[in-house]
């Protein structure tokens, strides 16, 4: 009894399973070719892929898409050949895919487990983010004295110097 392959593809289903049944059984031999052998194996969508095939059934071009997401012509085809490190900002990655995914209409669960299977999250401890303390470039009491302390002495300077003018005129007949 034969019977004919059946192909499972629940687009946009990040991975495509295909099932057959087992071949027969020849002189005590289970004979498979290389085509049965690669039948079982699940087959993963890339998120790229994924976006190119929806953007090109929308209709839109690549310069379409990076136009509509204010982008640089550049990132949709990044994004498409799932090349997230050549990003000016490979960290932000994953909402680049989410927004064009939008655009798209992609579902975003389905398009994030393909993202996340591509380019998986770093795995260590997440340490807290703290924010710098600024630089005390002065002390705050001394530092004011001082400031004070050279501007007097400035003014003193600057009256002195006015004030000896005045006198010399004065003797001068000036």
């Amino acid at each position: 009894m034969t019977a004919t392959a059946r192909v499972v593809t629940p687009w946009p289903s990040p991975i495509f399973t295909r099932t057959q049944p087992s071949p027969g059984i020849t002189g005590g031999y289970n004979v498979m070719s290389s085509e049965e052998l690669l039948v079982n194996v699940p087959v993963r969508v890339s998120p790229g892929a994924m976006l190119q095939a929806a953007r090109e059934l929308a209709g839109l071009s690549a310069s379409d898409a990076a136009e509509r997401l204010n982008w640089l012509p550049e990132y949709v085809d990044l994004i498409e050949r799932d090349d997230f490190a050549s990003l000016r900002r490979p960290v932000f990655a994953r909402g680049y895919t989410r927004a064009y995914g939008k655009l798209v209409g992609l579902d975003e669960t389905q398009l994030m487990e393909a993202f996340d299977q591509v380019q998986p999250q770093p795995v260590g401890p997440r340490l807290p983010y703290s924010r710098p303390q600024p630089l005390q470039l002065q002390r705050t009491g001394v530092g004011i004295a001082a400031g004070l302390a050279v501007l007097a002495v400035l003014v003193l300077g600057l009256w002195w110097s006015q004030s000896a003018g005045a006198v010399t005129r004065t003797v001068m007949g000036g």
